[in-house]
């Protein structure tokens, strides 16, 4: 299964799990699968993470540096979109990724509910802080 073009087919792996590497074993099969779920859970993840973080944004409007916030929010978002791409371009990967892109998206999962879950306290811990320093400041003069 693939893609026709000029008279040969070129396979699509994320359908044609063999394009990319030859199975010889169930473990094999194993091995793509959880290549492909680790790189959509991190991506899922990578999207809900700016989500929340563009929410904060507009909530405090009183963060510093809101150009850096953009350029990390957009860095999250591309990294995610770069763990689509690797499912839609590779079928799999070898086993020792396996030892990265697991606990990469346990973590990617666990961030994403930390920080909806807590959305509110650190939004409140964040503005007293800035009440804080603001408070600071007036006193310093």
């Amino acid at each position: 299964m693939g893609i026709v073009m000029s008279g040969h087919e070129i396979p699509l792996a994320i359908w044609d799990h063999t394009s990319w590497y030859t199975f010889t074993s169930h473990l094999d099969l194993l091995r793509s699968e959880l290549w492909l779920l680790t790189n959509l859970v991190t991506f899922v993840s990578y999207f809900a993470i700016p989500l929340e973080l563009w929410y904060w944004r507009r909530a405090l409007r009183i963060l510093p540096a809101l150009g850096v916030a953009m350029m990390f929010i957009v860095f999250i978002a591309a990294c995610g979109l770069s763990h689509l791409a690797m499912v839609i371009i590779m079928g799999t990967a070898p086993w020792w990724t396996m030892m990265i892109f697991i606990p990469m998206a346990i973590a990617s999962v666990g961030t994403a509910i930390v920080i909806r879950q807590n959305r509110k306290r650190f939004i409140d811990y964040i503005q007293t802080l800035e009440l804080i320093k603001q408070a600071d400041n007036d006193t310093a003069c």
